[in-house]
């Protein structure tokens, strides 16, 4: 996308509804949170392999080269699954340091509105921070079976995050990739969203 930040990728219908009913039809765990690949410990991250039926866009990511500058691998390592209910969100975050600067999400079920926040640093006479504005700088609407990929400077110097509702006025947003096929007057309601976020880690440690 040329009017976000270096850099953002987004592609609608990257999967299909059969490949999205097959991925839904694997078993979630009951907090709504799954964690493939290994876990962050003290010296690195413990090294899991991940299960063949996560592999499934693998093909997709290598025609498109979204992960070619992480690593020797050329694919990623690590997903991360989550489930929000209709209301549920996520506070302001950035993904940290474990992981190589690209970020691979492919959405299901619902949409919703990702917002991003640039860093800021507050002075102070003894101590510098790291903060972030309340109003995001801008955002992005996701839709179901949607892939969007952060690279480079928009993953390593903002915040993204979703905010708690139940409902979305596309007019209210500074939506920076709606199409022009779709109603800025709408109001979306929101479902149970199921994303699965693949990234590179960099450093492993396997399991003896």
């Amino acid at each position: 996308m040329d009017n976000v930040p270096n850099s953002a990728f987004y592609i609608r219908d990257f999967i299909s509804k059969e490949e999205e009913r097959e991925l839904l039809d694997k078993p979630l765990n009951q907090d709504g949170l799954q964690n493939w690949g290994g876990k962050p410990t003290e010296r690195g991250m413990l090294f899991e392999p991940l299960p063949s039926w996560l592999t499934s866009p693998f093909s997709k990511f290598s025609q498109l080269g979204i992960f070619e500058a992480c690593s020797k691998f050329k694919l990623p390592n690590h997903c991360l699954i989550n489930e929000y209910e209709s209301g549920q969100g996520i506070m302001p975050h950035e993904d940290g340091p474990f992981y190589y600067p690209t970020v691979a999400t492919i959405s299901m079920k619902s949409h919703t509105i990702l917002n991003f926040y640039k860093h800021r640093v507050i002075e102070d006479s003894d101590v510098e921070q790291n903060e972030h504005n309340t109003i995001p700088n801008f955002s992005l609407l996701i839709e179901p079976r949607s892939l969007l990929v952060l690279q480079d400077a928009l993953y390593t110097t903002y915040l993204h995050g979703i905010e708690e509702r139940n409902s979305d006025n596309l007019h209210e947003k500074n939506l920076m990739n709606l199409s022009n096929d779709i109603d800025k007057d709408v109001i979306l309601e929101r479902v149970t969203r199921v994303s699965l976020t693949y990234r590179v880690k960099k450093l492993l440690l396997r399991l003896k």
